[in-house]
């Protein structure tokens, strides 16, 4: 078959005469065992209509010559895999096929990404994929603590401001690992582009500020100077999206319209912005395995559109367009509101019948919702993740390796012992709801061993935690008693780190990472989702509307509970946005532990996603509601043994 593609091996047993020439009616299937099975009914026919048109537009190439050879083998092998798994019920066919396919993909569609880029492109993803590394790329105060320290260690460069230094010997390095062989073309696209700032115009290399005159010996007297703001400009940068919003506590703290999306850097199977789509989106499709097309692109290649899209300023695939403001979100119709309604006159008012209804329905008009939400958001996620060993399930209703931090902290000294006290215990209300603001990676997940956090990535991570040595606190980790390397979630990840730091106290150390599964990031790829919900839970509650509520509740949990591998949603399969949406729920919960622990309250319990029991003064910390920024009360109960 070429590119030493094998072909499945099957099992062909003969048919009579009679049964073969029928059924080539039905598609080559024995028909006799197809029917009884109903896979030609009419309601088996529209869903097979309808997973083929959704996994075409996930797998399919729309672009010619060796990216659409390359994409369309990809779409053949996998979407038929899809399909033939789940009319047998072997969902693992798709996997298969899915792994199989990745193999003979990437090395060929990542070097045909990269030859249609600018030079000047390939050598700032290197550049800006290593600068990421602060001990590498220290601010300029730092360089001559540094240089002048004990360990007197090595730097690659340095940033000022907006600026990038980097040394000529260690840009070379950079661009050899990249697999840049023509540094000299890369410079001079940077330099008529504005990027690579010159003294005089002639020299590419730039004199080294005056501070660091007297280290010319341990650095250059002439460097390489890049302007950040002049590459992001030039060659995409990481964007804002639509939505603006402060991170509710117990978040990351993100300001407003920061979507902290990567560009993808050196890896082009990660996210990726508007301006790394078009012309290319067939061969990041094949090695993303799973990106969509975006529809801003479809028709596009007629020759006939090209001139009205150049006319009405559309940006046409394959050619460079310039920054785009920021634009105004769109309205997001009221589809709850029109459920509701609907459901109701369809049970003439029964509340009960309507809202069990709604609830039975919540899975696809979650995805419906969410659909709609991302309707015109700047970059496509990935939602078919090729499957990894890591979150694989052992058993049909076994785990994968995963580890999401699930606490389960009681102080037993306290109840058993302790003085005579009244324990409050609060419900955190919409806990999965607010966790639905977290880092969740865009595209498939790619696998490094550096034992680097990059804050602009997100994935699951095989760390040795951190000793925890404060019994009055929970441990972030949560109940776990193994000792090890464990798989944990970004989320996890995140709230270790900060607890390391001196604004948390150094509560611990930071966790030894060995290994990671990670993809450019957005914290507000599920953002607008989020608000849609949101505003209707608090409407229905403002309103006293229990049954808008109750579907509310229904759509965003069952949502999360079946976005891995669930066989009642078969519109995503995202195993790891599940564990880090749940994960980041558990962190949420430990940051208002820490909030009423540092202000003055004793923690006496803390369990699931919302459950904190506490003994003091909560009204002081926490505002009472039924708001997703407020708590109410489950339950009083008295611990202790007396004085």
């Amino acid at each position: 078959m070429g590119m030493g593609l094998v072909a499945p091996v099957c099992v062909v047993r003969a048919l009579p005469s009679a049964l073969k020439r029928q059924a080539a009616d039905f598609a080559g299937w024995p028909f006799e065992w197809a029917i009884g099975a109903g896979v030609y009914s009419a309601e088996s026919l529209a869903k097979w209509r309808r997973l083929h048109r959704r996994l075409a537009n996930a797998y399919g190439a729309h672009v010619g010559g060796v990216a659409g050879t390359i994409a369309g083998m990809h779409a053949a092998w996998v979407v038929g895999a899809h399909i033939l798994g789940e009319v047998i019920e072997i969902p693992e066919l798709a996997q298969a096929a899915d792994a199989a396919a990745r193999e003979l993909l990437d090395a060929a569609t990542v070097s045909a990404v990269a030859a249609h880029l600018p030079a000047g492109h390939r050598l700032w993803d290197a550049l800006d994929a290593a600068r990421v590394a602060p001990l590498d790329f220290p601010d300029i105060e730092r360089v001559p603590g540094i240089l002048e320290g004990e360990m007197r260690s090595q730097i690659q460069g340095f940033t000022r401001k907006d600026q990038l230094w980097v040394l000529p010997a260690c840009l070379e390095v950079i661009a050899r690992k990249a697999d840049i062989e023509n540094v000299s073309a890369c410079i001079a696209d940077m330099k008529n582009r504005g990027v690579l700032i010159t003294a005089d115009g002639k020299n590419d290399r730039k004199q080294i500020p005056r501070p660091l005159w007297g280290f010319t010996k341990r650095l250059a007297s002439r460097m390489y100077c890049f302007s950040v703001s002049k590459a992001e400009e030039a060659y995409g940068g990481p964007e804002e999206d639509e939505d603006q919003e402060q991170q509710e506590p117990g978040g990351q703290g993100v300001t407003d319209g920061q979507d902290r999306v990567t560009d993808g850097v050196t890896d082009v199977t990660d996210g990726v912005t508007d301006r790394q789509q078009g012309t290319f989106q067939a061969l990041l499709e094949a090695a993303d395995l799973g990106m969509p097309k975006d529809p801003r692109n479809e028709g596009s290649k007629d020759p006939r559109n090209l001139a009205a899209q150049q006319q009405e300023g559309t940006a046409v695939p394959g050619q460079r367009e310039e920054r785009r403001p920021v634009q105004a979100p769109a309205e997001v119709p009221d589809l709850i509101g029109h459920a509701v309604s609907d459901a109701l006159g369809a049970h003439g008012g029964d509340v009960e019948a309507a809202t069990a209804a709604l609830v039975k329905r919540a899975i696809p008009d979650a995805m419906k919702l969410l659909d709609v939400c991302r309707t015109g958001a700047r970059y496509e996620h990935t939602s078919y993740l090729p499957m990894l060993d890591v979150l694989k399930k052992t058993s049909s209703k076994g785990s994968d390796q995963i580890w999401e931090a699930r606490p389960k902290f009681i102080r037993k000294d306290l109840i058993r012992k302790g003085p005579r006290q009244t324990v409050t215990a609060l419900d955190m209300n919409g806990a999965y709801l607010s966790a639905l603001k977290t880092h969740l990676p865009i595209g498939a997940l790619q696998h490094s061993t550096d034992g680097e956090h990059n804050p602009r990535r997100s994935g699951v991570h095989l760390v040795t935690p951190p000793e925890w040595n404060h019994p009055e606190l929970p441990n972030p980790l949560g109940d776990r008693e193994e000792p090890g390397q464990v798989w944990i979630t970004e989320a996890t990840l995140r709230l270790l780190l900060r607890l390391s730091t001196e604004k948390y106290g150094r509560l611990c150390e930071a966790p030894a990472i060995h290994e990671s599964y990670t993809s450019g990031a957005s914290e507000n790829l599920l953002e607008k989702f989020r608000r849609t919900l949101r505003d209707a839970r608090e409407a229905a509650i403002a309103s006293g509307d229990e049954v808008t509520l109750e579907y509310v509740k229904s759509m965003y949990s069952k949502f999360v509970s079946t976005i891995g591998e669930s066989n009642a949603n078969h519109d995503i399969r995202r195993p790891d946005w599940m564990h880090i949406i749940r994960s980041q729920a558990f962190s949420n919960l430990w940051m208002k532990a820490m909030k009423a622990h540092n202000s003055g309250l004793t923690i006496v319990k803390m369990a699931g996603t919302d459950e904190l029991h506490v003994v003091g003064d909560w009204q002081q910390v926490f505002p009472e509601g039924r708001g997703v920024s407020q708590v109410k009360v489950k339950d009083e109960y008295e611990i202790g043994e007396g004085e």
